[in-house]
């Protein structure tokens, strides 16, 4: 009996010192939150202030980074926060490198798309370029967190599609010149895809989507020349079996030679360039829907965009819509954002109906099994088909082949 309440005595005073310690993150993380945003909302640049104050949170305990960017996050004010995440990543991994620190391996990591994940395995392949100690790292990846996270793994292989590219490359600033990024990302592209195929078919999916996703980055971040009059070249030239994962990771360049573009002039003008060609157009309707729903806080302003998309591809639209909310959502509440989508008065029942099933197709992907029970139990009256059913992470309706990422 004596060790007994010896055991009940502990079990509370360790719950006490775990509320405690969640209570301090979070004040923490809300102080500096408060520091950051004030700060920055008297800069000229602010997406440049938002970045080097995050890069400052580096000596942070990892949780207090990832909840003071979470705070400014569902504050609306951190634009494109995947890339930002970055610098963490990096300096986790120095960390991980040096003394095995694995305490990053949070469900907190997901954040902004995986961003930390991404610059953590850029960073370990410029350590290591052997694809057997980064496969090993994605592997060795915490049974506890994958239960939390399942896509964390794909992501993770995601990330090594970046790196792969990035180290192939080698350290290169601001390029505009035309002939030099042909033949650079031509000749680059194909020795970093068959790297990937060394990780395995399962694997090698999530890293090719990667690759490509880092080619369409050198020319967005690093500010790359794209060429305005076919600046989805490599997609074109690449083997058909890349195809697919390429245009779906590479279709954003085209908002960056018509970044002003209205939502009526989308398909008129992706039909100029690659006249009827249907995986473009409804890729490039996808990416426009994806990219307005995560820069426009207002729903029915989003559903506006998608009601000037000619009839035959407002599905597709409303689709990338979706993605780009849940893309945007915290982690782990991604689904309060994608069902508000769907409950909008402006979509008809049959949309409303299809995009619950968009939205729980997606989330199957990336809740646990558990988290899914409980959201299908708690939206019953929805009856979304897909609840139960466990599908490829990415999936969302028709995207399947070519998901939407940042």
């Amino acid at each position: 009996m004596r060790y007994a309440w010896l055991v009940l005595i502990v079990a509370a005073a360790l719950a006490a010192l775990f509320c405690l310690t969640v209570r301090n993150t979070s004040a923490q993380a809300k102080a500096v939150a408060d520091e950051i945003a004030s700060a920055c909302g008297i800069q000229v640049d602010v997406r440049a202030c938002y970045a080097r104050r995050i890069s400052e949170l580096i000596p942070y305990d990892v949780s207090v980074a990832f909840a003071t960017i979470a705070i400014l996050h569902e504050r609306g004010l951190l634009d494109a926060c995947h890339y930002l995440l970055h610098p963490i990543g990096e300096a986790a991994y120095e960390r991980y490198a040096k003394t095995g620190d694995t305490s990053f391996m949070l469900p907190e990591a997901a954040l902004c798309n995986y961003g930390f994940y991404h610059g953590f395995i850029i960073k370990l392949l410029e350590d290591d370029p052997g694809i057997a100690t980064t496969r090993a790292f994605c592997d060795s990846l915490k049974p506890t967190l994958l239960e939390r996270r399942p896509d964390v793994r794909d992501q993770c292989y995601h990330g090594v599609g970046h790196g792969l590219l990035d180290i192939t490359i080698g350290s290169v600033g601001s390029i505009d010149d035309p002939a030099w990024v042909r033949s650079t990302l031509g000749r680059s592209t194909p020795i970093a895809l068959q790297q990937c195929a060394l990780l395995g078919e399962t694997a090698e999916n999530d890293c090719i989507s990667g690759v490509f996703h880092e080619s369409a980055m050198l020319q967005e971040e690093r500010r790359w020349y794209t060429d305005p009059r076919d600046p989805l070249w490599l997609c074109r030239e690449s083997a058909e079996e890349y195809q697919p994962r390429c245009f779906g990771n590479m279709d954003r360049l085209f908002f960056k030679v018509y970044p002003s573009l209205a939502a009526r002039d989308v398909v008129v003008r992706v039909q100029e360039l690659y006249g009827n060609d249907e995986r473009i157009v409804r890729n490039v309707v996808r990416r426009f829907a994806s990219r307005a729903a995560m820069r426009e806080p207002d729903i029915q302003e989003v559903i506006g965009y998608c009601r000037e998309i000619p009839d035959q591809y407002q599905e597709f639209c409303l689709e990338g819509a979706i993605a780009g909310i849940v893309e945007e959502g915290v982690a782990g509440e991604e689904y309060r954002l994608g069902l508000s989508f769907c409950s909008a008065p402006e979509l008809s029942p049959a949309e409303k109906d299809a995009c619950v099933e968009y939205a729980f197709t997606y989330f199957s992907g990336i809740y646990p099994a558990s988290k899914m029970r409980s959201l299908c139990a708690k939206y019953e009256e929805l009856r979304p088909q897909r609840c139960g059913i466990s599908v490829p992470r990415g999936f969302l309706g028709s995207l399947a082949a070519n998901p939407v990422r940042r």
